[in-house]
């Protein structure tokens, strides 16, 4: 009975806190017209303009926008890719152009003597630089901005090809307001940090960031709950960006770059390979030795004289859950052939990816790479990830996606790749 009343409780809140926000309309000079939902917050000194990734709000967004106004912050959310009535694509976030944001930033800065902040999560780092830099051409030396909060950002250009290096987007050499980067342990982006902070640094920004130990995400990509530990850093998260918020605005602002930005094309390649292609990586095979996900250690000295899969993916990722049923298929119909196919999950507990194969029947080898170490010397930027290697020991084909892997096409890939190693 005790456990029905706490469940209740935490619905009738969950409710009450998405209803508790302001919702105003903002024309733009382009007549588009915004939606911003407010926690309003008295006597506030920073005004925060939150903003959306491609998935949009989820209810642990509003709970932490009613924390963050309960403890003074003024906060204000609007999702871009809602009021313009755009399809939901990371891609479609690279393409938005800095004067939504922009002109946001100048209409909460009027009859307002609060210090801004933009704040946002994955793919919204994206619209958020575009903006600033547009802000940044139009107003000058201003210090409206106090600068940007990230948590676990995804800045690329594209989704890079396997084994290739990451191209970040151009608008990371133009920023000159300071950054502040909560980069989540267990994300998918953790072992390329150290990359993006050279490349902001390289381009002149003031960048911080701290590490959030065992979070895969602040902010769920579905309603579902966060993890206990998540639950725990958005309670303290007001707390600490009055802390983050006071080193960034005691930051100097870099000087100003006043070069003409392109946008990415919408048309561009968004990088996600549809099937299998040659590969053209940098990397090669490295010797993978982990434990499976019963313990059991697994060594993989060396990939000669067979044709071996390796899959790295999580079991958050629908597409990867998705393809395991074909992989399930690519082995059987391989099994009399000189073939191996293994999965590499990342950063996950054996306790989590054992209770999904209670659920998801998976019929090959589950390695575990809890610290996320052999994905990153693998340079696995997105998930799924496939590498095929060839009886050589080279990596012949790859693919950053889920695909069907037992369709004619990859099966006469796998045969051609054997008939040629003999």
């Amino acid at each position: 009975m005790r456990l029905l009343i706490i469940l209740f409780l935490s619905c009738w809140f969950a409710s009450c806190y998405v209803k508790a926000a302001e919702e105003h309309a903002v024309t733009l000079s382009d007549e588009s017209e915004i939606i911003l939902h407010q926690y309003p917050a008295a006597n506030s000194e920073y005004r925060l303009l939150w903003v959306a990734n491609a998935f949009g709000f989820r209810d642990s967004h509003h709970h932490v926008a009613d924390l963050l106004a309960k403890a003074g912050f003024d906060v204000w959310l609007t999702d871009l890719q809602e009021s313009l009535f755009m399809t939901r694509s990371v891609h479609h976030m690279r393409t938005l152009s800095g004067h939504y944001v922009a002109e946001l930033l100048e209409h909460l800065q009027q009859g307002s003597d609060k210090t801004l902040i933009l704040l946002g999560t994955h793919s919204a780092a994206m619209p958020i630089l575009h903006g600033a830099h547009t802000w940044q051409l139009k107003l000058g030396d201003s210090r409206a901005v106090g600068g940007i909060v990230l948590f676990s950002p995804s800045l690329y250009l594209k989704v890079p090809q396997l084994g290739e290096d990451a191209q970040y987007l151009p608008v990371l050499s133009l920023n000159r307001l300071p950054i502040f980067i909560f980069q989540a342990e267990g994300d998918g982006n953790r072992w390329h940090l150290a990359n993006l902070l050279e490349t902001l640094h390289a381009g002149g920004s003031s960048v911080y960031a701290e590490l959030m130990p065992n979070i895969r995400s602040l902010f769920p990509f579905d309603d579902s709950p966060p993890s206990a530990t998540a639950q725990i850093m958005q309670q303290s998260l007001p707390d600490k960006l009055k802390a983050r918020l006071s080193l960034l605005r005691n930051t100097a602002l870099a000087p100003i770059r006043k070069t003409s930005l392109k946008l990415p094309e919408l048309n561009t390649d968004s990088g996600v390979d549809q099937r299998l292609k040659p590969y053209r990586g940098k990397i090669q095979p490295t010797p993978i030795a982990l434990p499976d996900v019963n313990g059991k250690h697994y060594a993989l000295n060396d990939y000669l004289g067979r044709v071996t899969v390796v899959n790295f993916w999580a079991s958050w990722c629908p597409p990867c859950v998705e393809e395991i049923p074909s992989l399930n298929r690519l082995r059987e119909k391989m099994h009399d052939t000189p073939f191996s196919l293994i999965s590499v999950n990342y950063a996950e507990k054996p306790e989590t990816i054992q209770k999904f194969m209670q659920q998801v029947v998976v019929d090959f080898p589950v390695l575990m790479d809890e610290e996320g170490h052999v994905s990153a010397q693998w340079k696995v930027f997105a998930y799924p990830s496939t590498f095929i290697i060839d009886p050589q020991g080279k990596i012949a084909y790859g693919v950053n996606a889920g695909i069907e892997w037992d369709t004619p096409e990859v099966l006469s890939t796998l045969h051609g790749l054997l008939r040629n190693g003999q």
